[in-house]
This record gives C-alpha cells, structure tokens and sequence, in this order.
C-alpha cells in the first residue's frame, strides 16, 4: 500500500485547527455561527479564493446539523471544527446528537431512482 495521500487525505499532524465551536441546535443560531466561522475562516491560507464555497458548504451542513439532528431543539449542541492543511486545503466537521444514517442507504435509494428515471424516459 503507497503512503502518497490523494486530495481528500488529511494528514492529522499536519492540520492547523483554527475554529472550533459549539451551536445552540436552533435555526436562530446558524447565522450568526457562519459569520463567526467565517471571520476566522477567511483569514487562513488555505480558504483563499474559496470563500464562497466554504461559506455554502458550512450553512448548508450546519443547518442540515441543527434541523435533522437537533430537531431545531435548542437545548442540544452542534460541534463545528475547522482545520487548516496547507498541503490539502480545509477541512470542515460538523457534528450532532442525531442518530445518522447508513450511507450505503443513500447509494440504493438514488440507484434505484435513476433506474426508475431511465425507465420511466424510456417508455414514454
């Protein structure tokens, strides 16, 4: 097995954390949690050019977090970590209490809707 990393490898010794913040599981919450990420987020190297993106990738994980995991419960807590890999980019983890999902679950059901698709365009 070869050491070389590909681009979604993250080497744990190599990442800088930067941010690392507790969410009330509220949608009242999300902005104001984004634009404090972002402050420090836009200031690390390797965020430069990718603001956008980052910005999108984070309010859409943290509301999926904080509407699915919380249930909007302010109570419980969503767990933001961001990290810095200058050799490979950002790193983003969102956490919360919420059971999960089987992601192999997710492969079936879109197959199976594409076939459907497929099928469905094919007989018309």
């Amino acid at each position: 097995m070869s050491d070389e990393r590909n681009g979604c490898d993250f080497d744990p010794d190599a990442l800088e954390v930067v941010v690392r913040k507790e969410v009330p599981g509220q949608l009242e919450a999300l902005t104001p949690a984004v634009e404090e990420v972002m402050a420090v987020a836009r200031g690390m190297e390797c965020s430069q050019g990718k603001e956008f993106e980052i910005e999108t990738a984070l309010r859409e994980a943290l509301a999926n977090a904080i509407q699915h995991g919380c249930r909007n419960d302010p109570d419980k807590r969503v767990e933001v970590c961001v990290a810095c890999d200058p050799a490979r980019g950002i790193l983003i983890v969102v956490r919360d209490p919420g059971a999960g999902f089987d992601p192999t679950s997710i492969r079936a059901r879109c197959a199976a809707a594409t076939s459907t698709a497929t099928t469905a365009a094919a007989s018309t």
